[in-house]
This record gives structure tokens, C-alpha cells and sequence, in this order.
């Protein structure tokens, strides 16, 4: 079949025409396969174009001229079974030298644990009037002020110093905690704790106003 030209059924279901090598004289096949197959005792045998009927390759006929040939799949890589050139992920990428900075968000602060409406009220919020107020020796925070509670007069430590003088504070009316375990503060007992908020930015603390016309004493809810 070979000799005569006849078709051949491969290995895989294709019908192909071949004959010995060298080919027979014809025209040059305008789309001819670019494999050469190696066999029948050496020789080489070249596929055949079904749809023009040529037994001559376009590599053979150039082998017999001496010309170079170039295979498709030499000149397209992705024919050849080679590998694709390695894409970059964005993350590996250099980062623009001219790219403008974002600053970084501030984290927000931890929420604070929820209590219910029985527990705050456990905490007794009083106004209080400051009698007398004077730096405590050896510290530059602390404020000792003697403190009018409705009947009963305590001494109070607060660390409000850097942020008022004692003539600031004398007939202020505050917001006290009056249920607070007694703490001793650089030798002194502190019976309270005066409410105050801090700043952004310095942190020095502000003490919250009670209008002057509540009298000392009174719940504050």
C-alpha cells in the first residue's frame, strides 16, 4: 500500500496517503504538516495532503533544494509545547516610587464591655461644691480639695493639677462618685473620685459642670 500510494490507516483513526521518499515529482503542497515520520526500514516517509493530493512536503522539497526551513511551531512558541513565560502576581510587583502614600486609618478604640441599667445605678453620682483645694507636695498631677457633699464635707485626690490651680477649683460645683472604696494617694485617704473628661491630642483632663444654681448633694442619674 505504501508503494502504490495508497491510504493507510493509523494508530488513531486517520486516513493518511504516503509514499518513499524521495516523493514524487508535483506541485508543493500550500498547507502541508511539518512532521516527518522515521520509518519503513529508515526511509523517510511524508504525510500527504488528503485535500490537494500531493505526496511532496513543503520540508522535503526544500531539503532537496538545500533552502532552511522553518517549522510553524518554531516560529509560534505556543505551538511547540513550550512552557509560558512566568506571569508576576500584582502582590510581587515593585510598588510605584510615585505613588502617593495613604495614611494609615486610626484603629478605633475597644468597645467597652456592656453593663446593664441595674449596675450603673449601683454607682451613687453626686454634686459636689470644692471648699478648699491645694497641690499635694511631691507630685505634679495630684489636687487634694476638700469637697461639700450635702451635709458631710470629704477629702478628695484627683489627678487634675496639671490642668487647674486651686483657685480655679474653690466653689467649683463637680460631679462626684461618692461610693468609691477609700484609696490612699501619696500618704493621703481619697473618700471619692471627681468625674472628669480628657482632651484629644494633650489628654489633659476637664471637669464636668454641674450648674451652679444645683445645690451639693443631689443624685446625679
Amino acid at each position: 500500500a505504501r508503494r502504490a500510494g495508497l491510504p493507510i490507516f493509523s494508530a488513531h483513526g486517520v486516513i493518511q496517503f504516503a509514499v518513499p521518499h524521495p516523493p514524487i515529482t508535483g506541485v508543493v503542497a500550500r498547507t502541508m504538516p511539518t512532521s516527518v515520520t522515521h520509518n519503513n526500514g529508515g526511509r523517510k516517509m511524508c504525510p500527504v495532503d488528503v485535500g490537494v493530493g500531493v505526496a511532496r512536503c513543503a520540508r522535503c522539497a526544500a531539503s532537496q533544494r538545500g533552502d532552511s526551513v522553518t517549522t510553524a511551531s518554531e516560529n509560534n512558541p505556543s505551538n511547540s509545547g513550550a512552557a509560558p513565560a512566568a506571569t508576576v502576581p500584582e502582590s510581587e510587583k515593585p510598588a510605584d516610587a510615585t505613588a502617593p502614600t495613604v495614611p494609615a486609618a486610626t484603629p478605633a478604640a475597644p468597645e467597652a464591655a456592656k453593663i446593664s441599667i441595674d449596675d450603673f445605678m449601683k454607682v451613687d453620682l453626686r454634686v459636689g461644691e470644692v471648699l478648699t483645694a491645694e497641690r499635694v507636695e511631691k507630685s505634679k498631677k495630684l489636687m487634694k480639695m476638700s469637697i461639700r457633699i450635702g451635709e458631710e464635707v470629704r477629702t478628695v485626690v484627683g489627678g487634675i493639677a496639671n490642668a487647674y490651680t486651686p483657685e480655679q477649683l474653690i466653689g467649683r460645683k463637680v460631679v462626684v462618685v461618692a461610693n468609691l472604696a477609700p484609696a490612699k494617694l501619696m500618704g493621703i485617704e481619697s473618700n471619692g473620685m471627681v468625674l472628669a473628661a480628657l482632651l484629644p491630642g494633650s489628654g489633659e483632663p476637664s471637669l464636668l459642670s454641674v450648674d451652679p444654681a444645683v445645690p451639693s448633694g443631689m443624685k446625679v442619674k
